[in-house]
């Protein structure tokens, strides 16, 4: 997704810079016109039995792309958005330590993370529907629970394991959500793919 962000970036800093070279607001307007007609949004809708138990939103994939006159097709990556009351908003894929508050705010307010049920391989399934495991680094996939901790380990970089950390209330309600990119494989682990 980097790759596809700079090559976005470069393309508008051509245009832009191409564009400050003319004097009047019209041609600017035009090339502005012409650059918006060569591109296409696929919208893509995510509808799986998984993140309809998990999620209270709708999910989409839109994809981005760019067909120059001239030039081969350009496909960027994709964002993940969601549709939530008739809103529409752009999910946020972590990329750094961080928590999760937008994702949290999404969870299905009737789902429950627990080890005797089958959610926890429901939440795997749902998180692999938003981001297929292997698009980092190193494809790797493990859940390990400790107590009301649930992580779930998406990929590994170096010596590094990154992945989701789920917290549960005794009932199994998900009440935090972070994303790690330093995480310690621990016992037990309940998948080890």
């Amino acid at each position: 997704m980097r790759k596809s962000i700079i090559t976005l970036y470069f393309i508008m800093f051509s245009i832009l810079t191409f564009g400050n070279n003319f004097s009047t607001a019209d041609v600017k307007k035009k090339i502005s016109e012409d650059i918006h007609k060569q591109i296409d949004i696929a919208i893509i809708p995510i509808h799986t039995n998984a993140l309809q138990e998990v999620f209270s939103a709708k999910f989409y994939k839109a994809k981005i792309n760019i067909n120059y006159p001239g030039s081969p097709f350009l496909s960027l990556d994709y964002a993940i958005v969601y549709d939530l009351d008739n809103k529409i908003h752009y999910f946020e894929m972590p990329t750094s330590n961080q928590t999760l508050t937008q994702m949290l705010s999404i969870i299905n307010k009737n789902f429950r993370l627990e080890e005797t049920t089958i959610s926890h391989t429901l939440l795997e399934i749902a998180l692999n529907d938003l981001e297929p495991i292997g698009t980092r680094d190193l494809r790797v996939e493990k859940i390990q629970k400790n107590g009301n901790k649930w992580v779930y380990i998406r990929s590994k970089f170096f010596d590094h394991y990154s992945g989701y950390i789920f917290y549960t209330d005794n009932n199994g309600k998900i009440v935090n959500i972070e994303y790690s990119m330093n995480i310690g494989l621990s016992k037990p682990i309940i998948r080890n793919k």
